[in-house]
C-alpha cells in the first residue's frame, strides 16, 4: 500500500469516527450537578427536604457509569452503597432523546438526553422524578 493510499484511509476513517452519535462514548455520573439539581428540586417539593437529606450521601458515594457503542448497544453499571448493578441493552434515538432498553426483560427501559455536552438520564419510572447528570468519562 502507497504512504499515499494509507493517509487516505487514515483520513477517511477520522472523518467517518468523527461523524458518529453525541451519546456514543464513556458516560459517568456528574454527582455534583445530580446534588445540585436534587437541592434545587427539594425546595419545591413536600418532604423534599429529607428525602434530600437520604439521597445527598447516597449520591456522593455512587459511581455510575454507560459506554454508548457506535453498534447501539450500551452497558450500565452503578454502585449505591452496598448495591451493584450491571445492565447490558441497546439503545437508539427517540423524540430528540435516546431509549435505552435493557437485554433483560425484568428491567425497565431508561430514557436520556443530552444537553450542553451532558446526559440527563431518567431511570425507570422517573417520569417527573430524579435525573442523574452524566459527562463524558
Amino acid at each position: 500500500m502507497s504512504v499515499l493510499r494509507a493517509i487516505a484511509l487514515l483520513g477517511l476513517s477520522v472523518v467517518l469516527i468523527g461523524c458518529g452519535d453525541a451519546a456514543v462514548g464513556s458516560w459517568e455520573l456528574d454527582a455534583e450537578k445530580t446534588i445540585a439539581l436534587f437541592e434545587e428540586s427539594a425546595k419545591e417539593e413536600e418532604g423534599g427536604e429529607m428525602m434530600l437529606a437520604i439521597m445527598k450521601p447516597m449520591l456522593e458515594s455512587a459511581k455510575v457509569e454507560i459506554e454508548m457503542r457506535g453498534d447501539k448497544t450500551f452497558t450500565a453499571t452503578s454502585k449505591f452503597g452496598p448495591q451493584n448493578d450491571s445492565i447490558e441493552g441497546t439503545w437508539k434515538k427517540v423524540d430528540g432523546g435516546y431509549e435505552l432498553k435493557p437485554n433483560d426483560a425484568n428491567e425497565q427501559t431508561m430514557t436520556a438526553e443530552i444537553k450542553s455536552g451532558r446526559m440527563l438520564l431518567a431511570p425507570p419510572g422517573a417520569q417527573d422524578g430524579p435525573t442523574l447528570y452524566l459527562k463524558k468519562g
